[in-house]
Parts: C-alpha cells; structure tokens; sequence
C-alpha cells in the first residue's frame, strides 16, 4: 500500500538549508490505520503532503499502491491522486460557492473512477452516511465547521480510494463534533476497505487506531527525528 524509505525534505534558508523532515522507514499495509503523532512543528502535514504528491521531498522513496509517485509529472500526480488517495484536510479545502453535493460530485468528475450516470447517487449515499441528507443543497460556506468537515469526508471517500489522508481533521473542531466527525472517518474507511493514515496531537485519538508513528522534534534547532518504534 505505502512504503517510504529514507525521507528528507529540506527547505533553503538565509544562511543555511533546513530539514524539516527526515524518515527511515515507514510501511502501511491495505485496510490498516495509522496515526502520525507529534508535537506541532514536526512535520506531520508535511509528510502527508509528500504522500499525497503535493509536496516533493528533497531525497527519498515514496512508493504508493506500488507506483513510485516521485517519477510522476505533476499532471500526471494530480491524476493519481484523485483516482487512489483521499484527502481530508485541516480546513476542509471545499469550494465555498457550491453546494455538498456539487463539491463531493466535483470530485467524481475530475476523477472519472464512478461513471457519470452513477455520480449522483453516489453523493447522496455518502452525505446520506455524514448524516446531512438533508444538507445536500446548502452551500458549503454557509454549514457548520463541523458539517464542513463531513462534507470533507464524503468528499474524501466519493471516488473509492484505497488510501485516504487525513490533516489534523478534528482540529478546528470543538469536543462534541471532534469525536463525531473522527468515528465517523473511521468508521467509513473501515466500511469502504481504505487504509487511513491521519495526523494528530490527540493521543486518545491516535489509540484509536491499529498503529501509531510518532514524529518528534528534538529541539528548535535540530532536525525533526523520525522513531522507527510503531506499536499497536
């Protein structure tokens, strides 16, 4: 599913390159769940930008469902990724001036893994799902964060995806939503037979999970340290 071996990204400075992340190894396997722990600063969305092919590492392997994903161009990458990976972001990324279902089919579109006579459908079973049937036709800028970040995860999950990618989803969350929208994740990528991969400093959260790979950052002048130690 994911293999990453010997990761670097660094970033030029002013007087000199800074590393921001390095990584010696991280595998995950079809259907698991990780969470990606650490303290902010350490590199957890960039790692996930970097799965996603959002973000090039400076040195390194990235291997997603068997493709080197660093020999990919850009158009190339953007194609691969609406096809196999979802992505939840941290402040949801929807298109403000449509409406759920419009930003979740939108998905479908670009892709073209769901046939279109399909897409429809598809969009209110997932809405249906996050619970906001009754939603599907409310611009997304005028929803709650918390039904935002549900509309995300419909979003996320439209076009089957094997591997979906979460950003500090629960983030900008309050508790009561928090939870909700996090079982709800897993929940779903449970149901549709996705691995999960998700960044948090919420270690109750991350306990969720089948695994958890911690990031830390060892002081404000060092490198972030990525430790080998995954346990269930």
């Amino acid at each position: 599913m994911l293999l990453i071996k010997q990761l670097v990204k660094t970033y030029s400075s002013e007087h000199q390159p800074i590393t921001i992340l390095t990584l010696p190894l991280l595998e995950v396997s079809e259907q698991q769940k990780v969470a990606i722990v650490g303290p902010s600063g350490c590199g957890k969305s960039t790692l996930l930008n970097i799965i996603a092919g959002i973000v090039r590492p400076s040195s390194g392997e990235v291997n997603v469902l068997g493709t080197d994903i660093l020999q990919l161009r850009e158009t190339r990458m953007d194609a691969f990724r609406s096809r196999h990976i979802g992505y939840v972001f941290q402040n949801f990324n929807l298109l403000s001036g449509f409406t759920a279902l419009e930003n979740v089919m939108f998905a479908m579109q670009f892709a073209k893994v769901i046939p279109q006579k399909e897409r429809k459908a598809r969009g209110l079973e997932l809405l249906d799902r996050v619970g906001l049937i009754h939603r599907l036709n409310n611009k997304v800028n005028r929803l709650s964060q918390g039904e935002q970040q549900r509309v995300a995860i419909a979003r996320a999950l439209a076009n089957k995806p094997p591997l979906v990618l979460a950003d500090e989803p629960t983030a900008s969350l309050d508790s009561d939503n928090s939870a909700l929208v996090f079982n709800l994740l897993v929940e779903m990528c449970s149901q549709f037979n996705s691995a999960l991969i998700v960044s948090t400093h919420d270690i109750d959260m991350a306990n969720q999970m089948d695994y958890i790979f911690h990031l830390r950052k060892r002081s404000e002048s060092d490198d972030v340290e990525a430790m080998s130690d995954v346990f269930a």
